[in-house]
């Protein structure tokens, strides 16, 4: 109820109070008078009737002013004196209450600025001692940044679950260096994504489990060394150790992994280097089933490791597959047999395969067909490594970025709705379109995004592109955002670039200002670039309303104003994203002191706003 219905509805309900009682004491004096005095009473009803309604209408009318003079000058200041006083102790401390209503609350509005003054002195007492107390930790911070920068491998620190926790630039090159067809196998390198994302997942497993195994049995665990492949074109040479909680324990907080980009390596045959290196089968598999087009289903035994300079039986298995294509063979499985070699087998008869080259007969140790059974068993060293899968799945610039309080993290909860804020990940989003009306045949032109993770912006992450709309761009638009027609010429269309935004904001929840803008323009292209976001949406817009109820103006400009948001790079779609983002970052404190903390809980709050109504 705001301050207007506040004040109407006291002054209606004091109106019928006050008639209700009138009317009683009228009631009560009639029943206590003689016959006499009711004789009068009849006689003198009209003009008492006719007075005393003009008499309560002054009586009401000057009730009403008082009352309204009460609200303006008292209940409401205090309303927006609250307000703002949680403004400057959560969000903005250099923010000052302009003095409203009477004098008493001018007083109380300079108290208040006063106690803001002394807050930020405090503050900034509190910031020195801690900056003091953190000069050793600073310092072993920026050897660790020098020493990530020269180092040549990359470098990812994970949590015992799998979330990213730190990646350093050379990660970020590496992962970014192949560009491939089978777009979506991997996700992209991020802070707060699964490790899983990004390798494949089987062979990381295994190196996790057979350290913890190690750490249990011998009560130490140095590393575990394997190659893997990406993309089935890109080979890495990865390193894994284990972060234990203290020296003295054997729990294991988190894992480091490093890596390199062996490709050129493999394939000109260069393998020396690696010789002691294994190659999870299923990787061997996944590559030769890529190479034969998909027309075999290879199934493959669980913890075989393949040597690396065995990688030729990718060759002799594409030749093998050849003569099964031949028996009308679909499926080919791989397994260790009962001395331990590489046993390949099929359905059916036939098993009388003989290679063009001699280097493979001589690898082939026996052949043999029963009960429509076939199997060649191959003289190739294998390792088999027994483990169970039990780590959690949660998928879910030189800096080299650090957030440590994820070793404490388990994976994501599945229930978004009852996660805080506090511990989700954000991408904040803007668009700059050739105009207002997305369901008329307006159409994006530029979209950018940043991630937030753990309560921070990470600037590594970013989203930035322009998008040719293949129409033209009206001179009222060019005014706002000074794109012009020439500039997205040679740039990508939309069918191009949504498909990139959504892969960006995976696992995340998208926040943008004026949210039900952008996302009616998203939606709109749902068919026509086969991307669909289901993930959840905040607005800031919304979110003002909910933490400044009292405000009349929710634009991006007020609340950044509001929020000590210094605005750079207005109507440019990561400008806007940037602001967006960090007027966002103000508000979590306010909503969480409102006692809003969950997803579910903001949603929920931003619903009930009269803003939300609003539709494209």
């Amino acid at each position: 109820m705001n301050t207007r219905q506040k004040h109407w509805f006291f002054f209606i309900v004091t109106a019928i109070g006050t008639i209700v009682v009138v009317n009683l004491a009228i009631l009560l004096m009639w029943t206590d008078m003689n016959e006499e005095e009711r004789a009068f009473g009849r006689q003198i009803f009209g003009r008492v009737v006719t007075y005393g309604s003009l008499a309560m209408v002054v009586v009401f009318f000057f009730s009403s002013q008082f009352i309204l003079y009460i609200f303006r000058n008292y209940i409401s200041p205090i309303e927006t004196l609250a307000e703002e006083t949680r403004l400057i102790t959560v969000a903005n401390a250099k923010y000052r209450i302009k003095p409203v209503g009477a004098l008493e609350t001018h007083n109380l509005t300079s108290v208040i600025n006063d106690l803001a003054d002394a807050y930020i002195s405090l503050k900034s007492d509190v910031k020195n001692i801690v900056t003091e107390s953190k000069e050793g930790f600073e310092e072993e911070k920026l050897r660790l940044e020098a020493l990530m920068n020269i180092i040549s491998e990359g470098v990812i620190i994970c949590n015992h679950d799998g979330r990213i926790m730190m990646a350093n630039h050379q990660a970020y090159e590496i992962f970014n260096s192949v560009e491939h067809d089978e777009v979506g196998r991997f996700s992209r390198l991020g802070l707060g994504r699964s490790l899983f994302g990004v390798f494949n997942r089987t062979p990381i497993v295994y190196a996790m489990e057979e350290l913890n195994n190690s750490l249990k049995k011998e009560g130490s665990a140095n590393f575990y060394h394997f190659i893997t492949t990406r993309y089935k074109v890109q080979y890495l040479n990865v390193k894994v150790s284990s972060i234990l909680k203290n020296q003295d324990s054997n729990s294991v907080s988190g894992y480091v992994i490093t890596f390199n980009d062996i490709t050129n390596d493999i394939e000109k045959n260069n393998l020396k280097p690696f010789e002691n290196q294994y190659v999870i089968m299923d990787e061997i598999a996944s590559i030769v089933n890529m190479k034969t087009k998909n027309q075999f289903n290879f199934i493959t035994e669980n913890g075989i490791w393949l040597n690396i300079k065995h990688q030729f039986i990718i060759d002799f298995l594409m030749e093998l597959s050849t003569y099964l294509k031949g028996l009308n063979v679909k499926t080919i499985s791989i397994e260790l047999s009962k001395n331990n070699k590489l046993q390949i087998n099929w359905s059916g008869n036939e098993a009388n395969f003989k290679s063009e080259k001699q280097t493979f007969n001589d690898l082939v140790t026996s052949q043999n067909s029963n009960d429509n059974h076939s199997r060649i068993e191959l003289n190739v060293d294998v390792y088999k490594q027994e483990s169970e899968l039990s780590i959690k799945d949660p998928r879910e610039s030189r800096p080299v970025f650090y957030d440590f309080d994820l070793f404490d993290h388990s994976a994501q909860s599945t229930d978004m709705d009852n996660v805080l804020l506090k511990d989700l990940t954000f991408v904040v989003f803007d668009t700059e379109t050739t105009g207002l009306d997305p369901s008329g045949g307006d159409e994006i032109i530029s979209i950018a995004g940043v991630r937030i993770f753990e309560g921070k912006i990470n600037n590594e992450e970013m989203f930035d592109e322009l998008v040719n709309p293949q129409r033209n761009i009206p001179l009222t638009s060019l005014k706002i955002h000074e794109i012009y027609p020439e500039m997205l010429t040679n740039k990508l269309t939309i069918n191009k670039v949504l498909p990139m935004f959504h892969e960006f904001a995976d696992n995340a929840i998208l926040v943008a200002h004026n949210a039900a803008f952008d996302m009616r323009f998203l939606q709109l292209k749902e068919e026509e670039t086969g991307v669909k976001f289901k993930n959840p949406v905040l607005d800031t817009l919304l979110l003002s309303a909910v933490c400044h109820p009292k405000q009349e103006l929710h634009n991006l400009e007020d609340i950044a104003e509001k929020c000590g948001v210094e605005i750079i790079g207005r109507h440019t779609a990561l400008g806007d994203s940037l602001v967006t983002a960090e007027v966002f970052l103000k508000l979590i404190p306010i909503l969480e002191a409102n006692g809003i903390k969950t997803l579910g809980e903001v949603r929920e709050a931003s619903r009930k706003t009269a803003l939300s109504k609003i539709k494209f």
